[in-house]
């Protein structure tokens, strides 16, 4: 009974065998892998007389031990095969028309002797599929390598996990050395900043977007690009691939710049791209529907921004010249995802940023998709007003979540997302603090049952800091109640929180919140 389970817990037919070679134990779990009568396999028949079943049953493979090169008579190919069963210890992997067979024979020490069958047919196919998967991987980063211009590629945190040799020169690093840092290590505090910022955004929106940049590295080297950065992966694992062309190197491909390109160009230049919202600014829009173009160009009014409409890259083309002849900069070019290719390479001969929306955005997602992506702001800034703008988009997170209950996690980060707001999640009281004060949220919900400190002293922690800062005021934080205790409620307010909530959550009960709290965003992402 134990050899009967061990054989089907291991899917094998199993063979045990005396120093008389006569069967011990014999199962035929799967009757291919030795197919002669059941009464060849019955305890104490030879071996000799089981191998001469199989010979006729045509199963002259069986055991094998690869080394057969010519056809063998019946007394040879038995003798043969009976000596393969006395080695100490032998394995085989062998293919029998489209299957794979492996046989394990050992010899013990006390003359018994066991030979275990199996169909690894599976496992061999899973195993040539990881091989030709790595080998398609090992080609295509060689590709990547030798690329003329630099790639690279960053986690969710914004980690390099990967870059090629345009992008190690372009830094002045070794590859092995930009893996494992953040842009902060390697660029200009200001150009790392904007890139952040982008790529917290494609993290969260899975958008694409083709940029303008004056990039200028930690080691002094500068260069005008084009940086194209998007998205790959799955949620919660997702990359954000970032490709860098010199401006130079695209206009000697496609000659000299027209006084149209040129003056946008240089538009494009004087200004660099911050996360804010895109009332009174310049929107072009290129799909070939002209449904999706009215419902898109509608949609961007609602949000305030003067759109306009064109059909192909060609048109795209004619416009953007017109408007650089006319001083009219275009702010943002949203590309249907059916043109995306054509048309993003005439969004970077002219640097305007562009993004890609699919067509169920174009018609009814826009508002959360474009809202709060990129549009333009002085680079240096002047007066009060614009130190102010400047101010707001140092905040890395709109909204920071304290909570340790991994179910309300994914609760809190679905509601977000679908929001559309930058977030980050502390597991405990002290994360919490520390999050705030490196992330400048511009809201905090606040579990109050959170390990360590809990979420009532976090909240006086914060406020604390805040006395003792001169900086934005206070950030609104929100309780999270499980229960409706009033003596919970007395002690949020008295820690300094703004309101409560209770558990469980709804985006109802959020967007409630965020209209009262953050009124300026919330209009722009509903």
């Amino acid at each position: 009974m134990l050899l009967e389970t061990v054989a089907e817990a291991v899917s094998a037919t199993v063979l045990l065998y005396d120093r008389n070679d006569e069967l011990v134990y014999a199962n035929a779990s799967d009757p291919t892998l030795v197919p002669v009568p059941e009464a060849f396999l019955a305890v104490g028949t030879r071996l000799r007389d089981l191998l001469d079943a199989l010979y006729y049953a045509g199963g002259r493979e069986f055991p094998g031990d690869g080394r057969q090169s010519q056809p063998m008579g019946r007394d040879d190919w038995i003798a043969n095969k009976i000596a393969s069963l006395w080695k100490e210890r032998s394995e085989l992997i062998e293919k029998r028309g489209d299957r794979w067979v492996r046989y394990q024979k050992r010899r013990l020490s006390n003359g018994y002797g066991v030979c275990v069958i199996q169909d690894i047919s599976e496992q061999k196919k899973r195993e040539d599929q990881l091989q030709a998967a790595a080998e398609r991987i090992q080609v295509l980063e060689e590709v990547i390598d030798q690329l003329p211009f630099a790639v690279c590629l960053k986690n969710q945190d914004l980690v390099y996990v990967s870059a090629n040799q345009a992008f190690g020169r372009f830094v002045g690093m070794p590859v092995d050395q930009i893996l494992g840092r953040t842009p902060r290590q390697i660029f200009a505090p200001e150009v790392a900043r904007r890139l952040e910022g982008i790529g917290h955004q494609i993290a969260r929106n899975g958008i694409v977007v083709t940029v303008p940049e004056r990039l200028s590295t930690a080691a002094g080297t500068e260069m005008d690009a084009v940086v194209r950065q998007f998205r790959i992966g799955k949620p919660g694992r997702y990359y954000i691939v970032t490709a860098i062309e010199d401006t130079c190197a695209l206009q000697s491909h496609t000659g000299q710049a027209t006084t149209g390109e040129a003056e946008v160009r240089q538009s494009a230049v004087d200004y660099k791209l911050a996360i804010q919202d895109i009332a009174g600014r310049r929107v072009l829009i290129a799909t070939a529907s002209q449904a999706l173009s009215a419902a898109a160009v509608e949609a961007l009014a609602e949000l305030g921004a003067d759109a306009a409409a064109v059909r192909d890259a060609h048109e795209m083309e004619k416009f953007l010249v017109a408007a650089g002849q006319a001083r009219v900069a275009v702010d943002l070019v949203l590309l249907d995802s059916d043109l995306s290719g054509s048309c993003a390479a005439v969004a970077a001969r002219f640097a305007v940023p562009a993004i890609v929306a699919e067509h169920d955005q174009l018609i009814g997602g826009l508002h959360a998709h474009v809202a709060d992506i990129f549009s333009r702001c002085p680079a240096t800034p002047v007066g009060g007003e614009t130190q102010e703008v400047a101010s707001a988009a140092e905040s890395l997170v709109d909204v920071l979540v304290a909570e340790d209950n991994a179910v309300n996690q994914i609760v809190f980060s679905r509601i977000l997302e679908g929001f559309g707001y930058r977030f980050k999640i502390a597991k405990d009281g002290e994360e919490a603090v520390a999050l705030w004060r490196d992330l400048s949220p511009r809201l905090v919900l606040m579990d109050i049952t959170l390990p360590g400190i809990n979420g009532f002293e976090a909240a006086r922690r914060i406020r604390d800091l805040e006395a003792g800062d001169i900086g934005p005021s206070p950030t609104p934080i929100i309780g999270v109640l499980p229960h409706p205790f009033d003596r919970d409620r007395d002690d949020c307010f008295a820690s300094g929180m703004n309101d409560v909530i209770l558990k469980p959550l709804s985006p109802e009960m959020l967007e409630a919140v965020f209209a009262l709290y953050m009124p300026d965003h919330i209009a722009l992402s509903a």
